[in-house]
């Protein structure tokens, strides 16, 4: 099994919208680190957000995926494959503004995308910035 980082939260049966209600009303307001990783072949896609309600919800509900490899594993496979992770909560130094808070949480997002061998990685980009 792929090494997957320290966890705050994990949810299986995120093909069922009442997971993907308790992620989103979990973390609402919340700026997240999060993977999706597919239990069947081991491969986890890191993403980050500063708007989970929307970025969870096109993920989970909508099923677009900026990444080509996980919409293809999510289509053939379904998501009761795959397991959402939330790995940090990312508080921002006050004097950040919109832009410098997105690098920083790239910066972050970065972080966790290195503790993962690029074979098993979903994104397509090994750099998040």
């Amino acid at each position: 099994m792929t090494f997957v980082p320290t966890h705050l939260a994990y949810y299986r049966n995120i093909h069922q919208v009442s997971v993907v209600n308790s992620i989103c009303f979990r973390f609402k307001d919340k700026n997240i680190i999060y993977g999706i990783r597919c239990r069947a072949n081991d491969m986890i896609y890191i993403g980050s957000t500063m708007n989970v309600i929307s970025r969870i919800k096109q993920h989970l509900l909508i099923l677009d995926h900026t990444s080509k490899p996980l919409q293809a594993d999510v289509t053939k496979l379904g998501l009761q494959w795959f397991t959402f992770y939330v790995f940090e909560v990312v508080s921002f130094p006050n004097h950040l503004n919109y832009s410098q808070r997105q690098v920083y949480l790239h910066k972050v997002e970065q972080q966790y995308m290195d503790m993962i061998p690029k074979s098993k990685l979903y994104n397509v980009y090994r750099s998040s910035s």
